[in-house]
């Protein structure tokens, strides 16, 4: 009796079925299987971390600090002598709303007035960079949390790094801009027989180039962590050949939506303006999450995914002691402090995310110290001497984790039930602990 070949639907059922928890389980399956589990990675993320309600509140305080930034732009504009060339470019993106643009730009000038000028000239310099940072520091934290990064940058690293990329951007958009108005005229004045095709489609595929560099810069610099350059740049080309289109079709789209100016009058650009910077934010945080995906993929031999999450307590109290075990033994042979990478790596092969949660409870617990190391690189060491790092003492502060004592009725009524968890045996009856 000849056995029968499995349907098609039995077929697609073991597919979904391997793509969404057998990958996980194989250890090294080649390039296709991280390719697989860099998909289900990122799908995973994107419905676990929220992106949508993350996009939202980045919205909301783009939308706040909307006239700060522009007032920037224009000021640097202005020292460089180019404030037509931002004005038309500026215009360009909002080809039916200019009415609306106009009276932004009043907006605009009535700031730059108020803060550099009078005797509130200082604070409203400060109000500016204090703005824009505060802005920054909301889209480092989104990004930080897609990667497990609990600890933002320091408040002068803040200050001084974003400052200095808000300096930046405006002279490299300045630049952009320039550069394609310069492809442009050059693409009308000379003839088809004047270019290779090979020239023409570098020519055409220029004004992109600024967009990937900007994706893969945020991907690469923004998380507080190493990212390594190749996996953002990957990103970087994706996201931000997906933004360039999402633009193309804003500013087509403006033209099509007519009937939302006999609706909302000058303000008829704001509905569209609120959907573009939404999906914009969204393709921002999709490529920081494909990023993280393709790291932890490729970077480290990433498996087990399903398991981590119904970790036992024992087995994670267990891994706990033998990392600190690790750090401390680092410690006592004078070798560099132990860091993610060393227990991600080949030798140890933990989850990267189970990394972060056990080296979260031994900070939580006061057990290791975070240092850096290579300017920008996390590495850990024991916070007590060595000799008092016992056993009993590791397994009381972990077991010690977390709020205690906080329910006044309920632990006045248990008090004699908590002192006999402690001191009796064993063999105890559960019954007896309310006697």
């Amino acid at each position: 009796m000849t056995s029968s070949k499995p349907s098609a639907k039995d077929l697609l059922i073991q597919a979904y079925k391997y793509c969404m928890h057998g990958v996980w389980h194989v250890e090294d399956g080649g390039h296709l299987n991280k390719i697989v589990k860099a998909a289900n990675l990122a799908v995973r993320c994107f419905l676990n971390k929220e992106v949508q309600e993350r996009a939202c509140s980045l919205t909301y305080r783009t939308i706040l600090s909307l006239v700060p930034a522009l007032a920037m732009l224009f000021a640097i504009a202005r020292g460089f002598g180019f404030q037509n060339l931002v004005h038309g470019q500026l215009m360009g993106y909002f080809p039916a709303q200019q009415e609306a643009l106009e009276m932004a730009m009043k907006f605009v000038d009535s700031y730059l007035q108020h803060a550099s000028s009078g005797a509130f000239v200082g604070i409203g310099l400060l109000m500016l960079v204090y703005t824009l940072v505060n802005l920054m520091s909301s889209v480092e934290t989104a990004l930080n949390k897609i990667w497990g990064i609990t600890v933002d940058r320091p408040l002068y690293r803040k200050v001084t790094d974003y400052t200095a990329l808000f300096l930046f951007i405006p002279v490299f958009l300045i630049c952009s801009a320039g550069l394609s108005i310069f492809f442009s005229e050059m693409m009308q004045r000379v003839t088809p027989v004047d270019v290779s095709p090979v020239v023409e489609r570098i020519l055409k595929v220029m004004p992109v180039l600024p967009v990937w560099f900007m994706f893969t810069f945020a991907f690469w610099i923004i998380p507080h962590t190493k990212v390594h350059f190749r996996y953002a740049l990957i990103s970087g080309v994706i996201f931000g050949t997906l933004y360039f289109v999402l633009q193309w079709v804003f500013i087509a789209g403006q033209m099509m939506v007519s009937s939302y100016n006999a609706i909302y009058g000058s303000f008829a650009f704001l509905p569209l303006l609120l959907f573009w910077m939404q999906l914009s934010w969204m393709l921002v945080l999709m490529g920081n999450l494909m990023t993280y995906a393709l790291q932890n993929i490729y970077g480290f031999n990433y498996t087990h995914h399903d398991d981590i999450g119904s970790i036992s307590q024992c087995y994670l109290d267990e891994l706990t002691i033998m990392t600190l075990a690790l750090i401390a033994r680092r410690f006592k042979s004078d070798q560099a402090p132990i860091g993610k990478q060393d227990l991600s790596g080949e030798e140890y092969n933990i989850p990267l995310v189970l990394v972060d949660r056990v080296l979260k409870r031994l900070l939580d617990a006061h057990l290791v110290h975070r240092v850096i190391v290579d300017d920008e690189t996390e590495a850990y060491q024991p916070a007590f001497a060595l000799e008092l790092l016992t056993l009993d003492m590791v397994r009381k502060r972990l077991s010690h984790l977390g709020s205690n004592r906080f329910l006044t009725v309920a632990d006045t009524k248990f008090a004699q039930g908590y002192a006999m968890i402690k001191d009796a045996p064993g063999t105890t009856l559960i019954t007896q602990l309310l006697d």
